[in-house]
C-alpha cells in the first residue's frame, strides 16, 4: 500500500491532471457530485494499490474495503455523514464494487480516514 497524502498526489501518481475532473453539465444537478466523487475515488484507490489490480479469480487474494456508518438524526434520516465502523475483506465478491477494493487493510483504512469527503460525496445524498 502506498500512503497517498491528498487528491493531487493520487492524481499525479496516475498521470492524471487534478483540475480536469468529468464533464456532468448534462447530468441532472443531484447526480453530479457523486458522479465526481466516485471518479475521485478510483483514482485514489488506484494510487493506493499502486495499480496492482486484485485477482477476483483468486479465493486466496483478500480484497479490503471500510465499512462505514450513517451519521443520521431527526432532520436528517437519510444521513450527514459516514464513520468508520471497522473494515472488512472478500475474497470472490464484493461488497462495494472492485474498482473501490483495497489489497490491503491499511489502504481501506487509509482511503477513508483521508479522503472522506469523498466517501460522502459518492455514498450519501446530503442535502446542502
Amino acid at each position: 500500500m502506498k500512503p497517498v497524502a491528498d487528491l493531487k498526489e493520487a492524481f499525479e501518481a496516475q498521470g492524471l491532471d487534478p483540475n480536469v475532473l468529468p464533464d456532468v453539465s448534462m447530468i441532472p444537478e443531484q447526480y453530479r457530485e457523486a458522479i465526481t466523487s466516485f471518479y475521485q475515488m478510483m483514482v485514489v484507490t488506484d494510487a493506493i494499490n499502486e495499480n496492482k489490480e486484485p485477482d477476483w479469480n483468486n479465493m486466496n487474494d483478500e480484497k479490503w474495503f471500510p465499512v462505514t456508518t450513517v451519521d443520521a438524526d431527526e432532520e436528517r434520516p437519510a444521513g450527514f455523514g459516514l464513520s468508520l465502523h471497522g473494515t472488512g475483506f472478500t475474497r470472490t465478491f464484493t461488497h462495494l464494487g472492485s474498482r473501490l477494493s483495497y489489497r490491503e487493510e491499511s489502504g481501506a483504512i487509509h482511503s477513508f480516514e483521508n479522503f472522506k469527503p469523498l466517501w460522502e460525496g459518492f455514498l450519501l445524498k446530503i442535502k446542502k
